[in-house]
């Protein structure tokens, strides 16, 4: 079969690179597109990092992506004018509407969305990317939460039933059985990691890690977690620091936390409660590095730490980082339950390490993997769930 090179306008509400998890997402699949054989441009609708419009380009594994950029302050009139002018000239056969309802509105409700949206989508393929649905599923979820929820759920549901997607598809097994239960035949397409895989030396590491003591004469005698980005503030380190401290004891094991990423006051608060949980353990604070760095740092620890729930670790760009890189993965959110979950897939990563009764035989038997970014696999993904609805009609 001959392949058919296709034309894809990503559309997300922000593109500030390194600023916007969704918008680094969409950058990276429309680099694989186009190193693929195809063409993709990014547009920004509502993005909340700049004051005016801004055209030109981002680069993304050498590859130049046509760019436009527009400010959540301008009217959305004006908005939708300037991005279909914008299509117009790019002339997409295909629009990826990369989701985030909070990206739209400060509650996550996207009632009157359709409306906006339509001179964009007519006359193309649609495909919607889920990175979030709607909020109050989980079973202890309170009652103001679960009713934000349900609105935002009407005003989604009624969104999709409007545009009438093509495709969709969503990160994780979690949001596909929310939207299967609610009439919508969704897929997961995983994400891949937001840091390149890169096969580097990592003596700017080993550096940082002599000044706190840890040198290459005594690094079998240390466990180094890794955290990337930031640490939200439901996450509660007191089992892990219990299960961490058995351990240690076990092996000798001497621990060294460390964390490099974006942090502000609420990550800072939870460095510190692992200091109060655990004084013996070294903190080491990394902060914002460029991309070749962070690589580095996957590739120097022993073990990276999910601060998301297991039900949605596949909307975490920094866990699949860390799979990418090879790590372990410890998941220490094991306990939530959707109120419909019981057709839920029980099967799990074999590189996760659950917090659960078998924690130290899966810490103790724990290996790396080889590096493996699956970027180009994911893409090649898109294209073929893309392209089967092309072959028999949109």
């Amino acid at each position: 079969m001959v392949r058919v090179p296709i034309r894809c306008a990503f559309i997300s509400t922000g593109l500030e690179p390194g600023r916007d998890g969704v918008g680094d997402y969409s950058r990276g699949l429309a680099a694989e597109l186009e190193l693929q054989g195809h063409s993709a441009c990014l547009l920004a609708l509502n993005d909340r990092l700049i004051e005016t419009e801004l055209y030109g380009e981002q680069i993304e594994s050498r590859v130049q992506l046509p760019c436009l950029r527009l400010p959540a302050a301008i009217p959305w009139k004006a908005k939708i004018q300037c991005a279909s002018d914008y299509l117009q000239q790019f002339l997409p056969q295909w629009v990826s509407l990369q989701f985030v309802c909070y990206g739209y509105h400060r509650k996550g409700l996207v009632y009157g969305l359709a409306d906006r949206l339509q001179p964009l989508l007519q006359g193309r393929g649609i495909h919607v990317m889920f990175h979030e649905t709607w909020i109050g599923e989980e079973k202890d979820a309170s009652l103001k939460t679960r009713i934000i929820g349900l609105t935002q759920r009407h005003f989604l549901l009624a969104w999709l039933r409007k545009i009438k997607p093509s495709v969709v598809h969503t990160s994780n097994e979690t949001y596909a059985h929310l939207l299967i239960n609610h009439g919508v035949s969704a897929r997961v397409l995983p994400l891949f990691g937001n840091i390149p895989v890169m096969t580097l030396p990592t003596s700017w590491v080993d550096d940082e890690l002599s000044r706190y003591g840890i040198t290459p004469q005594n690094r079998d005698q240390f466990w180094l977690f890794g955290f990337f980005g930031g640490i939200p503030a439901e996450w509660f380190p007191g089992g892990l620091c219990q299960a961490i401290r058995a351990l240690s004891k076990q092996t000798g094991k001497n621990i060294a936390f460390l964390a490099i990423g974006r942090h502000g006051h609420v990550s800072d608060g939870k460095l510190n409660e692992l200091t109060e949980l655990l004084p013996t353990a070294r903190i080491i604070k990394f902060g914002e590095q460029p991309s070749h760095r962070i690589s580095e740092f996957l590739q120097s620890i022993d073990f990276g730490i999910a601060t998301s729930t297991l039900l949605l670790i596949g909307k975490s760009g920094s866990a699949a980082a860390m799979l990418e890189h090879g790590l372990p993965v410890i998941v220490t959110r094991i306990a939530e339950e959707l109120r419909s979950a019981s057709v839920l897939s029980k099967a799990c990563d074999p590189r996760l390490i659950l917090l659960d009764e078998r924690f130290p035989e899966r810490m103790l038997n724990a290996k790396r993997t080889p590096l493996e970014s699956q970027r180009s696999a994911i893409a090649r993904q898109f294209l073929r769930d893309l392209n089967a609805v092309t072959r028999i009609g949109l």
